[in-house]
């Protein structure tokens, strides 16, 4: 720990010294051509701008610390807070100040600060996400481990590692625009400080993982980091892709049910074989999963398919509604959105996401047939038309901006001819009428690939009669 709060505090100052330094060393030369020559000349005063511009890119910015979700409580929450005091109890740690539901798959320790950042408190956060995923065993793990970074003094060191990083990134980001390359050797301050600290971070993780293994198990530990590796990508895009689309068009869906869902559907590949062996990069502050589980004695393996940790929180719709009011544009949003099941995925949130999102095109395709969809696809013409704001897309991107544009246009004119949505959120998107299902942006992508042809789409047309 002495050590490492050394490091920690020798790179914060060492930072401002080197700045200083390298400021009194460009003001020398105007000083010297002042008292020698009679006055700085040209290159004397672009070595005074750019003393000042560096003085003012290394002034740190202001932060101040915001929670980063909603405190729960052992009133509100009596089980989740057990199990919390049971693996506190059981490292030998006291219960952290608070504790924080956050809208992403994360658990993190950290600490808040108290008396105007004269004392700190440590609290844990816990992403909702981690109760769909994670069997309470995996749960009381991860909250162990974080407790074994509490125990490590990890979150001591944590803000003068912060507070480095961001004075660094904070210069480079002004210097950036400097054309008389002063950021360069800000920059390799930056790398050496990525370098030493990278790889203490990473012992601590494995130090953390050491108390979770033996506070809970290595099984439970293990399952967890394979869990958070295997689903971790899931999340942005139910939360982004699924989610968020919900609520902009106006509805309100049960967040961890619909995550269940979404993985039901999308179906992850287990992580069957391990990853190459990839070194760690300087600036990783975790270890690679494999040495992870290398640390803990175990390898790859397909998790046991037990209950998730959701029966842990109390109220569990009062709950989400917690996590997401923050995130709402303002306090009346949440009263506007309509509360709806997942079970009304294709009879009103799907259509719902889809109008919305082509609303602004619809007019540019009226009067387009389904049918000529195939000649459509790799269209520049159609692009331009259906595009808003300033072209700064490739060719390329702009092919799969418009097959994203036409999977939308021949889902809506699908709905408009009867078919019905007849898959989950994170599957393929299906429509049927009947017997006969289509899956429109498959078909789109296809026929950009050409995969399919012209001819099969139209004949798919016929078939469905109603737009040959």
């Amino acid at each position: 720990m002495t050590s490492r709060a050394l490091l920690a505090v020798s790179l914060f100052a060492g930072f401002y010294l080197f700045g200083i330094v390298l400021i009194l060393a460009l003001l020398w030369l105007p000083w010297a051509q002042a008292r020698y020559t009679g006055g700085p000349d040209l290159s004397g005063l672009i070595a005074t701008g750019g003393a000042l511009y560096i003085a003012w890119a290394l002034v740190p910015p202001r932060t101040r610390w915001t929670a980063p979700g909603p405190e729960l409580s052992a009133k509100a929450q009596p089980r989740l807070f057990s199990l919390i005091a049971s693996v506190a109890a059981r490292t030998g740690h006291a219960m952290p100040h608070a504790v924080f539901l956050v809208p992403d798959a994360v658990a993190f320790a950290s600490s808040r600060p108290r008396w105007h950042g004269l004392r700190r408190e440590p609290i844990v956060g816990i992403g909702l996400p981690l109760f769909a995923l994670l069997t309470e065993s995996e749960l009381a793990a991860v909250v162990a481990h974080e407790f074994g970074h509490h125990a490590g003094g990890d979150v001591k060191l944590g803000p003068w590692q912060h507070r480095t990083f961001v004075a660094i990134s904070a210069a480079l980001h002004r210097l950036d625009g400097s054309n008389l390359f002063l950021h360069l050797p800000f920059y390799a301050y930056g790398r050496l400080f990525l370098r030493l600290t990278g790889a203490a971070s990473r012992q601590q993780e494995l130090r953390a993982d050491a108390l979770a293994a033996r506070t809970v198990s290595p099984e439970a530990l293990g399952g967890a980091l394979i869990a958070l590796a295997q689903y971790h990508p899931s999340w942005s895009a139910y939360w982004h892709g699924v989610f968020i689309p919900a609520v902009n068009a106006g509805f309100r869906p049960p967040i961890v049910d619909g995550y269940r869902r979404f993985l039901a559907a999308s179906a992850p590949a287990p992580l069957a074989t391990a990853a190459p062996e990839v070194p760690p990069a300087d600036d990783d502050t975790h270890p690679p999963l494999d040495a992870r589980l290398a640390a803990l004695g175990l390898s790859l393996h397909v998790r046991e398919d037990l209950a998730r940790s959701a029966a842990l929180l109390e109220d569990l719709p009062g709950t989400e509604l917690r996590v997401l009011a923050p995130l709402l544009t303002s306090a009346d949003v949440l009263g506007k959105l309509t509360p709806v099941s997942w079970d009304e995925w294709g009879s009103r949130i799907a259509p719902a996401m889809w109008a919305r999102y082509m609303e602004p095109r619809m007019a540019a395709l009226r009067g387009l047939e389904v049918a000529s969809l195939a000649s459509m696809v790799h269209s520049d013409g159609l692009w331009e038309r259906l595009r808003s704001g300033i072209n700064v897309y490739s060719a390329e991107a702009r092919r799969r901006q418009l097959r994203v544009w036409l999977g939308h246009w021949v889902a809506l004119t699908l709905l408009e001819a009867g078919f019905a949505v007849a898959s989950e959120p994170g599957a393929e998107t299906v429509l049927r009428r009947g017997d006969l299902a289509i899956e429109p942006f498959t078909w789109v992508d296809e026929l950009g690939s050409g995969k399919r042809t012209a001819d099969e789409w139209r004949s798919l047309c016929r078939v469905a009669q109603h737009f040959a």
